[in-house]
């Protein structure tokens, strides 16, 4: 190995001397658009309007939580973890003269990895986000009883904010906002619950919100 190759592999190796591993755990709130979803939603509220006496209401929320891992050294870090947000919906009813109740939950989980840069008291990070839509059916009727499933890259871009800590704790509350780069497919979820010809638009799930968590280590 000559020295152009030495220095390199020096550098890596030496990084976990002088960097820092932090651990992150919190909670995230998202608020959400999803037309596509919301109109197959509305379709099948429509289609039960006769029994249904309090429908499903659009998917705008979704809540959950945020785990990860940062090493950092200076003012710049690499991060990765995962986050999972989600929401159940409901919808209750009567048919010949018996109640109903039927549930839709709705989740969307993220796997990330991610760079960060500290301004103190201020972090930007921006990450590559491997994202999986996840709506299960628990619906009186048997048939219906079933999960739908579907993946989408993305990338969620955040400007949190440092808190001060007691010790080498420290709170960070984060503004965030999560694109995916493709499309979920709807096609699923339209043909299970509703009986209209019109193939359904795809949706993208843009979502934005804020996460508060615990970030272990001085800042």
């Amino acid at each position: 190995m000559n020295r152009r190759h030495i220095i390199p592999v020096f550098w890596l190796l030496s990084l976990p001397l002088f960097g820092q591993l932090n651990l992150k755990a919190g909670y995230c709130l998202s608020f959400l658009n999803a037309p596509s979803h919301d109109a197959i939603i509305q379709a099948h509220n429509a289609s039960l309007a006769d029994a249904y006496s309090d429908p499903f209401k659009p998917l705008d929320l979704l809540h959950g939580l945020d785990l990860g891992l940062e090493y950092r050294w200076d003012g710049i870090a690499l991060e990765a973890g995962w986050r999972t947000k989600r929401n159940r919906q409901d919808a209750s009813g009567s048919r010949s003269q018996l109640t109903f109740n039927n549930k839709l939950n709705c989740s969307l989980s993220s796997f990330y990895v991610g760079l960060v840069q500290y301004y103190r008291p201020v972090r930007i990070s921006a990450s590559v986000d491997y994202n999986y839509m996840r709506t299960k059916l628990d619906f009186e009727d048997p048939s219906l009883l079933t999960t739908l499933k579907d993946q989408a890259w993305g990338s969620t871009f955040s400007l949190g904010f440092v808190l001060s800590g007691t010790g080498n704790v420290s709170l960070v509350l984060a503004p965030y906002a999560q694109f995916h780069w493709t499309k979920y497919d709807m096609t699923q979820l339209h043909d299970v619950l509703t009986d209209s010809p019109d193939p359904p638009a795809a949706e993208d799930f843009f979502n934005y919100g804020f996460t508060l968590y615990f970030l272990n280590g001085p800042h």
